[in-house]
């Protein structure tokens, strides 16, 4: 129900307004947990065979749409109510960098030393040579799942812009991520410029500025998160075969940006989601979701050379999934936290020392 309307029985009383959306969003952690197990999910099912009708190919990308979704989303929630002075672009600016680029660089610069060292196949890295480094430098492109974080380092660099139009105009800002959203639908694929694949980060953005307009009863949102969520099982590359009757151009099909935009939105207020997705698990998927993804095909491509896919397929999946957690926490925890925290601290404003006062002459008396 919009905030506007009364209940039946009282007209005389107004629609109470939901409690605003808070700074941090334990449901949104869980949520980005899952996105990085579907990616996981789906070269497991690559290399095993399991289920790999269900997702077939492509079928991971769901959990990129919903990374890129909330990225989307996080980015507007976060900075959209601050005004966009330097000292605040350069925060982000930092924030940012501090967030994606460290373990980008060490996995791309890993990848490169031991692609020019091996003699063999094993171990199993990113193949990275001098040019394809060059090219992961200048983010023209990324080798295997690393490909998505030069497009959103790429939004990082545009987003900005969209903040100084929600400060120009909120209605504008949302008419305008709409536009920019639609376009993407109706224009040939990859032709718009400069980010080929920004819509569903538009979509997230979309979603926080709906949010504030848009409000529904409780019971409401927990039914939404659900039917999003079936929607979201439904629209896997087999399920959706059979529903439409073609293979899906995953990018490209409005029923998924549709059933992703609904998740997130009814994520938001749902008392359901937060239970579901904000228990201690899933937000700790959360917090190593970046390294689980950047770094799950290290370990699923490391244990094939020790477990036959055909031979041992659950052995190797379950393997698998449990070394990528395994190594993605330790990564976490020496690496990408440290890492964060460090370029925060050094590009932080520097701290004047406090001034001493000099000590009062005692009063005579």
């Amino acid at each position: 129900m919009f905030d506007r309307l009364r209940t039946a029985r009282d007209e005389s009383q107004p629609w109470p307004r939901p409690a605003p959306v808070p700074a941090h969003i334990p449901a949104l952690d869980g949520l980005r947990g899952i996105a990085a197990v579907i990616v996981m999910l789906s070269h497991v099912a690559s290399a095993t065979g399991i289920a790999q009708d269900f997702f077939q190919r492509g079928g991971g990308q769901i959990g990129v749409m919903i990374f890129f979704a909330l990225s989307g989303f996080l980015m507007a929630h976060i900075y959209f109510e601050t005004p966009p002075r330097p000292s605040t672009l350069y925060k982000y600016l930092v924030a940012r960098v501090a967030r994606v680029v460290p373990l980008f660089l060490a996995v791309v610069f890993l990848s490169y030393a031991v692609t020019r060292w091996k003699s063999g196949e094993y171990p199993f890295v990113y193949s990275i040579d001098g040019a394809d480094l060059i090219d992961h430098l200048l983010l023209r492109r990324g080798e295997n799942v690393l490909w998505t974080i030069p497009v959103e380092l790429r939004f990082y660099a545009l987003f900005p812009l969209f903040w100084i139009l929600y400060r120009v105009s909120g209605n504008l800002a949302l008419v305008s991520c709409l536009a920019i959203a639609l376009a993407y639908y109706l224009l040939p694929p990859f032709s718009m410029p400069v980010m080929h694949l920004g819509h569903y980060f538009v979509i997230g953005m979309a979603t926080k500025l709906l949010s504030q307009r848009i409000h529904f009863a409780p019971k409401l949102n927990d039914a939404g998160f659900l039917v999003s969520a079936a929607m979201i099982a439904f629209l896997f590359p087999m399920p959706f075969i059979w529903l439409f009757g073609h293979t899906p151009r995953m990018w490209w099909e409005p029923q998924i940006a549709v059933a992703v935009f609904l998740l997130l939105f009814f994520t938001l207020r749902s008392n359901f989601a937060a239970r579901l997705l904000g228990t201690f698990w899933l937000r700790k998927l959360g917090d190593i979701s970046y390294s689980l993804y950047l770094t799950h095909m290290l370990a699923i491509g490391n244990l094939r050379y020790f477990l036959d896919p055909q031979t041992h397929p659950v052995l190797l999946g379950v393997s698998a999934i449990t070394l990528a957690i395994l190594q993605s926490f330790l990564i976490f925890i020496l690496f990408e936290r440290p890492a964060r925290r460090l370029i925060r601290r050094l590009a932080g404003p520097r701290r004047r020392p406090a001034m001493r006062s000099a000590p009062s002459a005692p009063r005579k008396g």
